[in-house]
């Protein structure tokens, strides 16, 4: 596997929509995605950028409680 398959992914200028739901707050994939630490969102007021670190081969990160 070469070494750009552990580099993070930049996802440029996706509508603030795909993210956010009306009210603000953040769709609930993404949250989970972001508790996991997978991604890491990067929001302006209409457009936002997604850094997602898939660490391949995958990693479960471990959350309080789990272990």
């Amino acid at each position: 596997m070469s070494a750009a398959a552990y580099l993070p992914v930049l996802v440029s200028d996706l509508p603030a929509t795909f993210v956010f739901q009306p009210d603000g707050a953040l769709r609930e994939k993404i949250r989970r995605a972001i508790d996991m630490g997978c991604v890491k969102v990067i929001a302006g007021p209409t457009a936002c950028h997604a850094i997602i670190d898939v660490k391949r081969p995958y990693l479960r990160a471990i959350r309080e409680g789990e272990a």
